[in-house]
């Protein structure tokens, strides 16, 4: 089912978020972009979609070629398939275990040689490792490395999802935009879910709404459990909300579906936020001015009514949390 596997890659994604905000303190990944690879000089690069929500990219590790990246804003490091490890003999940099929903996780660090996609070569990149065979399983897509933020934030982008191209560089207007969160290394925006602000991790690597389960009042859920998915980690259950209006800036966004999923413990964000949503017909991540924007679809914009309430209006809680 499509909502399993929706679900499946939501919870896997907020769950391997948290432990690479933990391994953060462990290792920091250094990149170094090589000389003749200037942002300004970076070329529009095409992608494919898949699911209607997934970015595609090719790209090169070492001497393998035309290997299948995903386009991941909500991992903070970048994730390479075992697979490819074997392939190219690499050996470990160490492992890290920790604790996510009473699941022992390890995975190993590695560094991978001339990572080259959209016109850009990065050398010596310190990336995570894990089996990505059941998320590929789920997408339908072979991926071999999920890029992270730790490549993506390198040039702010823009994915412009009629022409199947991302363009680099921040000169570009969006029409609507909203500040991501200071001070934090995610890609966090504040969003107001009938009338309670929480703070979503802005995700391209999922195609749906989700709040943890403990981040919305009780008489706001649903106790009706949809189903249960699974990941690489485990079996987990999700639930479908009852939710009437969901504000992200001075949008309303329409017909939106709120699941529910599991608690993470000690997350610094409230559920995530798939792009996927907002019916765009472009998106943009710019790092320079710290902020989200997107283009509605044409035909897409007058299908809520307008609403006055912003959620950047909205008194903030989120530091008493």
């Amino acid at each position: 089912m499509r909502a399993k596997s929706r679900q499946c890659k939501l919870s896997q994604l907020l769950r391997m978020s948290l432990l690479l905000d933990r391994i953060l303190a462990f290792t920091i990944a250094l990149a170094t972009v090589m000389p003749g690879a200037a942002q300004s000089e970076r070329k529009d690069v095409r992608f494919q979609l898949h699911n209607g929500y997934l970015i595609v990219v090719k790209g090169s590790i070492g001497e393998l070629k035309n290997l299948s990246f995903v386009i991941d804003t909500g991992s903070y490091r970048s994730v390479l398939d075992e697979r490819i490890v074997r392939k190219l003999h690499l050996k470990s940099a160490g492992s890290v275990e920790d604790l996510a929903l009473n699941h022992v996780v390890e995975m190993d660090g590695v560094l991978i040689p001339n990572l080259s996609w959209g016109g850009i070569t990065v050398a010596s990149l310190n990336v995570l490792v894990a089996d990505l065979s059941p998320i590929s399983r789920y997408t339908g897509i072979h991926e071999d490395l999920v890029l992270g933020l730790d490549i993506l934030r390198q040039a702010s982008f823009q994915v412009d999802f009629k022409s199947r191209r991302i363009h680099f560089g921040g000169n570009q207007e969006p029409e609507n935009s909203i500040p991501f969160m200071p001070n934090v290394p995610y890609l966090i925006v504040e969003t107001i879910i009938d009338g309670h602000s929480e703070r979503l991790l802005v995700d391209t690597g999922t195609d749906s709404l989700s709040v943890l389960a403990d981040r919305l009042p009780i008489e706001r859920q649903s106790l009706r459990m949809v189903g249960v998915g699974r990941d690489i980690i485990g079996a987990f259950p999700y639930t479908r909300l009852a939710v009437k209006q969901v504000l992200l800036g001075n949008s309303e966004v329409c017909s939106a579906a709120v699941f529910s999923v599991p608690t993470i413990p000690e997350s610094r964000f409230d559920g995530n936020l798939a792009p996927r949503i907002l019916g765009a017909s472009k998106i943009y991540f710019d790092f320079e001015r710290w902020r989200f924007g997107w283009d509605k679809r044409k035909g897409h914009a007058d299908r809520c009514a307008p609403v006055t309430r912003t959620a950047e209006s909205v008194a903030s809680t989120l530091n008493h949390r």
